[in-house]
């Protein structure tokens, strides 16, 4: 790799690490052990099948907001004040003219609005559970470290629980489930950070990245040789060089950005870790914590006394080990229960 193509890499990086110093210690104090958790976790994912082979229905948006109602009811009635507010206010959109691309709740000036892009099955009642319990967060001005390390392990423990219910409650046919969507995509986040990662950690370690670095690593006992240092380099180069294009081409005609290029390229890193972790903590939860210590949490992660909390100390009161070397063992165990007969090993 040129010297060029070095600094232009290390531009974007030091722009990116202004936002990740700040707001991702817990990414970059665990770098590697993320990496461990995916390489391991690769390891099973490799195994499995993971296709959508989900079948559409014919459900209403009534009937989605009644099934997600009925769930929401059974993991905590406090949230039903808000969630019968939904419709009345205007913050509950179906898209019923297929304007969105993905589900999401957005918030603006403390105001929050659901946006859910149907699929037409069941996985449109899963998409409003999972918004509804990040539209419980963010209720304050704040945003604590603690929430946003938790938001999406949350949403997403609570969107597993609702898989669970429309089965065993409703006896929903597991056929009109895309099953495997949240396990194919931890294994996407998983690839992509396990394809950066030793350059997030040289660089975190060592600053600018040069054609030396990879040999910098082995002062952490990792071996890589120079070659393959620079096959990691040049493809992380090339995704954060499309982001900028990206961004000049989205903002071409735009007075003001909506997104500045520093909080684009911050997001391509801070994503993969929150949901390949919030995936895992997630599925790991099901089997092995207690359901109603979930609950409560969620229930008081807005709390100003936990933007201060160590992250680290709090899952371990959950019973969440991330340093346990059989954790990721664990999250699949949980995983193949999941799946149940339609697992594939």
């Amino acid at each position: 790799m040129s010297e060029e193509k070095y600094k232009t890499l290390n531009g974007y990086l030091n722009l990116c690490f202004n936002k990740l110093s700040i707001l991702d210690e817990l990414l970059l104090n665990n770098i590697l052990n993320i990496d461990y958790i995916c390489i391991k976790s690769l390891f099973y994912l490799d195994d499995m099948v993971l296709e959508d082979t989900s079948k559409k229905n014919n459900l209403t948006f009534n009937d989605i907001y009644k099934i997600a109602r009925e769930i929401i009811e059974s993991i905590d009635k406090q949230y039903l004040k808000d969630f019968d507010n939904l419709i009345p206010s205007g913050k509950l959109d179906f898209g019923y003219n297929g304007e969105y691309d993905v589900s999401e709740m957005v918030s603006h000036n403390d105001i929050k609005n659901i946006n859910i892009a149907r699929v037409f099955n069941y996985d449109d009642v899963l998409s409003l559970v999972h918004e509804f319990i990040h539209y419980t967060h963010k209720k304050k001005s704040y945003y604590s470290d603690i929430e946003y390390y938790l938001s999406e392990f949350l949403a997403i423990y609570f969107e597993l629980y609702a898989t669970n219910y429309l089965i065993k409650n409703l006896h929903v046919d597991s056929n009109e489930l895309n099953i495997n969507f949240r396990i194919s995509d931890f294994k996407d986040c998983a690839t992509s950070y396990s394809n950066y990662s030793l350059v997030l950690l040289a660089f975190h370690k060592f600053g600018n990245i040069s054609s030396d670095t990879y040999k910098d690593l082995s002062k952490l006992s990792i071996d890589i040789n120079k070659i393959e240092f620079d096959r990691i380099c040049l493809g992380l180069l090339q995704d954060l060089s499309n982001i900028e294009k990206k961004y000049i081409f989205d903002n071409m005609y735009e007075d003001k950005p909506n997104d500045s290029l520093q909080d684009l390229l911050y997001q391509y890193f801070s994503d993969d870790y929150i949901y390949i972790l919030g995936s895992a903590m997630a599925f790991f939860a099901l089997e092995n914590c207690n359901f109603e210590d979930i609950v409560y949490l969620n229930s008081i992660i807005n709390n100003k006394e936990f933007e201060t909390i160590d992250i680290l100390y709090l899952l371990n009161k959950l019973g969440i080990d991330l340093n346990d070397e059989l954790f990721v063992d664990k999250v699949f165990s949980s995983i193949y229960r999941f799946l149940g007969n339609n697992k594939v090993r």
